[in-house]
């Protein structure tokens, strides 16, 4: 009995230790090193590295002055050079440059540019770099182009004012922590050709309020939702099998959760620190970890 007190004592406070990190990452700024691990501030440095090389064009079109690569017979934007712009920047993607399509928005392209209001992206565009846009905290408004097959890793953390995106049908790949962090973020849609909701890709979203998942998601991931303190409700499609851990733990305004009927697993504190959560009818084929719907 005293052993059970102990290891129960001592897993609330792990996880609470755990969820006192990711609040202190939430308040750390941009600019802070403690934003990024090792392996993230490396490859953020190639990329701006990459930025900066010979291979790179400064190519004038209306009144901006693209940084851009020429690759696979197209362009990709790598960023605006904008030291004698006035804030705030409506920026508009044109579909060409000089005659060549643009085809991507590179890694950190707009990385913690604090001028950017507004980007309308060509349709032309299929994929967007990891952190292309992370940390640019003063941007409310993103037009993605209606063929967008791929967001990677980190691609819009922390776009604090961002308060809607539309996501295109299009869309088969969306990376880890895309939208991590956006805390004006209300409402989110995902397209029917994905198939997980990836790791931390909305954890911290505190606004967001509404959640559609399409019947072709099998997986929520490890932290997918966490602390998204404003989301009351989510109905998990009949294809989901898998939720992770920690996915929805800290959802503390959490009432109502539609179970998937063919839910095959559900891991540690997936459901931890929900306190206005009715717990769902689960299957009894199912797993679940003992400290799913832990109450800490």
């Amino acid at each position: 009995m005293c052993f059970n007190k102990f290891y129960n004592l001592y897993i609330k406070k792990a996880f609470c230790v755990s969820l006192l990190l990711l609040l202190c990452c939430a308040f750390a700024g941009c600019n802070d090193n403690s934003y990024d691990d090792g392996s993230r501030q490396e490859s953020i440095a190639e990329s701006q590295e990459s930025i900066q090389s010979a291979d790179n064009s400064l190519i004038t079109v209306g009144d901006f002055t693209f940084i851009t690569k020429t690759e696979m017979g197209g362009v990709s934007v790598r960023g605006i050079s904008d030291e004698n712009a006035d804030y705030p920047i409506d920026l508009i993607i044109p579909e060409a440059i000089e005659g060549k399509t643009v085809f991507s928005v590179g890694a950190s392209a707009f990385y913690n540019n604090e001028k950017l209001r507004s980007v309308t992206i060509p349709d032309t565009v299929t994929w967007i770099g990891d952190t292309a846009f992370a940390c640019c905290e003063n941007l409310e408004s993103v037009k993605l182009p209606d063929n967008l097959q791929q967001i990677y890793t980190n691609a819009f953390e922390r776009c604090y004012k961002l308060k809607e995106i539309v996501l295109p049908q299009t869309l088969t790949t969306l990376g880890q922590s895309a939208f991590k962090e956006c805390t004006a973020l209300t409402e989110i849609t995902l397209p029917e050709n994905l198939t997980t909701v990836p790791s931390m890709s909305f954890s911290m979203c505190s606004s967001l309020k509404t959640v559609n998942l399409p019947n072709s998601i099998t997986s929520v991931e490890d932290m997918a939702f966490t602390l998204c303190t404003s989301l009351e409700k989510i109905d998990l499609p009949d294809s989901v099998t898998t939720i992770g851990e920690s996915a929805f733990a800290g959802c503390t305004v959490l009432k109502t959760v539609k179970m998937s009927k063919n839910i095959a697993s559900i891991g540690s504190a997936a459901f931890s620190y929900c306190p206005a959560l009715k717990k769902p009818d689960i299957p009894n084929s199912a797993s679940v970890a003992n400290d799913a719907f832990g109450e800490y």
